[in-house]
């Protein structure tokens, strides 16, 4: 309940299941108004039937007194007696539908509302009626002034209501108490709930100390205890709800200490994702250059790849973005430190992924318009000494994972091109699955092989390569397409010997536990040959035997982008967006973290992705939203 009356009462009902409503308002402010007008002249009123929650936080100035009768307060400002959504009580109807309601039989004086923050000591608590004017309200940050306060007469903030059909988990709680009703004859003060435990216990102590307050108002002793009945209730149920541990912790937690081996974490947020567009100088500094139509990248010859859609998988369009997520990052206690030695070509372009061979040479897959190179070799002395362009491999449409066999051979997967493409040591094509520009799907019977948005590659300790495909919500939806070589849509895994044969196929979809939406990161156990899958936007690692046998989930906390194992054995995860590389135990418990988080700045990702280690347990990493590689560097020992 919540609505705000000024002059006498005809207030709104928020709460019941067929409301009446008065006839449209002479004017509507915003929800920001700063004046509430004086009432004016008679209106008549007429009933308009399920018109529920209509203009519920805008302020109106309305006319005209309404004759005396039952009224529920509900959400909203109203000055004037003929409001929007006025409604004429019947108290045993409402009692039958357990819809808790007020009779107030004057107007509604005075605004006593401390919003769900804690006031102020020394500027007045909640009280359930009381004699002073407006509470005013510290908030905590402008954002929450700006969503949840009305400006009220001079400064005075009145916060957001306490409105029982949206209150969870006190909804059905306070149905069931539903029917008690409080006859008042005199000025009634509206009561709205804290959502601190020790402030709802104060509001009902304060509540048995009015009702004597109340009683100058009452005019027989039935009303009198009636008002004494309705605080009694209100006692009972805040008791009830501030035992409940949900109710009382109105935010979920933004930080967290060390514990149980792992390290610390807090909550930090986004940064708005360049796309490659960024610059970057010769000491990895990197700037995001206003975008102009000559900058555009030169479109791909292959056709269009469509975008997710008519999926459950493609995200839900109503509510907020990646923007606006809030990341858990885990403190950092490893000891590296941040180097760029590398120096990419010019141009824009971000770097999915980077790997290592046998002779310490670093190999960087990176996207970039059509007739310019995407994969560089530099020797260990950070000396660039080969380049890759179209001429051998073709455009690669959005270039993704990349990895090095024991011989030093390179593959890299090109996810809308779909195509895997299998390099020698100096540049050579050596072989390529799939159809450059025909996903679909490998149907060995049929000799059919196709590749259906191949993600990344993994090698078995006997050599065998395993392909992840399925990018989930960046995947077309080719579920039960027209095409009979491309209609299963769905993420799997597929199993080749060394040579490319064909082994075996398992897919996310399938029925029973391990299931998987992608495949964006994949990696084999060096300990048992297992494969472990990450799920990226579920959260989630899948790990499989190596042939295909379903055995756990482990679900992270973090984005799961990318798997790797150090050269002890240890499972790494890059946290994608979230900005960091984490290692973890094979139960998933993060044991500790590299990485400042998402951004631009120096340690920082807009989105870590494939990176490699060498025999010193440093890693290398690219940031597919940015031209550069990071070098992070072990501490000494």
């Amino acid at each position: 309940m919540a609505q705000i009356q000024s002059g006498r009462p005809a207030a709104a009902n928020g709460l019941a299941l067929h409301e009446k409503s008065s006839k449209q308002s002479q004017r509507n402010f915003d929800s920001l108004a700063k004046v509430v007008g004086k009432s004016g002249q008679k209106q008549r009123v007429r009933q308009l039937v399920d018109i529920r929650y209509a203009q519920r936080f805008s302020v109106h100035e309305c006319a005209g007194p309404a004759r005396r009768a039952e009224h529920l307060i509900a959400a909203g400002i109203v000055d004037g007696s003929a409001g929007h959504n006025a409604i004429l009580l019947n108290g045993n109807r409402n009692a039958v539908e357990r819809i808790l309601v007020g009779k107030v039989c004057r107007s509604v004086q005075r605004i006593d509302d401390p919003s769900h923050f804690r006031v102020v000591p020394g500027l007045g608590g909640t009280r359930f009626f009381r004699e002073n004017g407006v509470t005013r309200i510290t908030f905590a940050n402008p954002a929450n002034d700006e969503r949840l306060a009305f400006l009220v007469g001079d400064g005075d903030k009145v916060g957001s209501a306490f409105e029982l059909h949206l209150l969870f988990p006190g909804r059905v709680v306070f149905q069931y108490v539903a029917g008690v009703a409080c006859e008042l004859y005199g000025q009634v003060e509206v009561f709205h709930k804290t959502w601190s435990v020790s402030s709802a216990w104060t509001m009902s102590a304060l509540c048995f100390d009015d009702v004597l307050s109340v009683s100058e108002y009452v005019t027989d002793e039935e009303a009198r205890m009636k008002a004494r009945n309705f605080c009694g209730v209100v006692v009972v149920v805040l008791a009830i709800l501030t035992s409940i541990k949900a109710f009382a912790q109105s935010q979920p937690p933004t930080r967290g200490p060390a514990e149980n081996g792992s390290p610390a974490w807090f909550l930090q947020g986004s940064f708005p994702d360049p796309g490659g567009n960024t610059v970057v100088d010769a000491d990895g500094n990197v700037s995001i250059p206003a975008r102009s139509a000559a900058a555009r990248p030169a479109a791909s010859a292959l056709p269009r790849t469509p975008g997710c859609s008519r999926s459950p998988l493609c995200g839900n369009r109503l509510t907020p973005g990646r923007q606006a997520l809030q990341r858990v990052e885990w403190e950092q206690s490893l000891g590296y430190t941040f180097a760029y030695p590398y120096v990419l070509p010019p141009g824009p372009g971000g770097v999915p992924s980077v790997a290592l061979d046998s002779k310490g040479n670093l190999w960087v897959f990176q996207r970039k318009a059509a007739g310019s190179p995407q994969l560089y070799k530099f020797d260990p002395e950070y000396k660039l000494i080969l380049e890759i362009g179209d001429d051998v491999i073709g455009h690669q449409d959005k270039a993704h994972g990349m990895t090095i066999d024991v011989e030093d051979n390179v593959w890299i997967a090109d996810t809308n091109g779909a195509t895997v493409m299998k390099l020698s040591p100096n540049g050579e094509l050596l072989m390529t699955l799939g159809e450059r520009g025909r996903r679909g799907d490998w149907n060995e019977a049929k000799g059919q092989r196709l590749l259906w948005q191949p993600v990344m590659i993994a090698f078995g300790q006997n050599g065998d390569v395993y392909i992840g495909e399925g990018h989930a919500d960046e995947s077309p939806n080719d579920t039960e397409s027209d095409d009979p070589a491309n209609n299963v849509g769905a993420a799997r895994v597929i199993h080749l010997d060394k040579g490319g044969k064909f082994i075996s196929q398992w897919y996310g979809n399938s029925v029973g536990q391990g299931k998987f939406d992608s495949v964006h990161g994949l990696a084999v156990d060096p300990a048992n040959g297992d494969v472990w899958i990450g799920d990226r936007e579920q959260y989630r690692i899948v790990v499989y035997t190596s042939d295909g046998k379903f055995l756990r989930t482990i679900q992270m906390r973090n984005l799961v982008c990318a798997l790797q194992f150090d050269s002890h054995g240890n499972p790494w995860m890059a946290s994608g967006q979230d900005g960091q590389f984490l290692k973890l135990d094979r139960s998933g418990k993060v044991i500790g973290a590299i990485g400042n988080g998402m951004g631009i700045g120096k340690g920082q990702f807009i989105e870590a992705s494939y990176w490699v280690f060498d025999k010193q347990d440093n890693l290398y990493a690219g940031d597919t939203s940015v031209g550069r590689v990071t070098k992070m560097v072990a501490p000494t020992r």
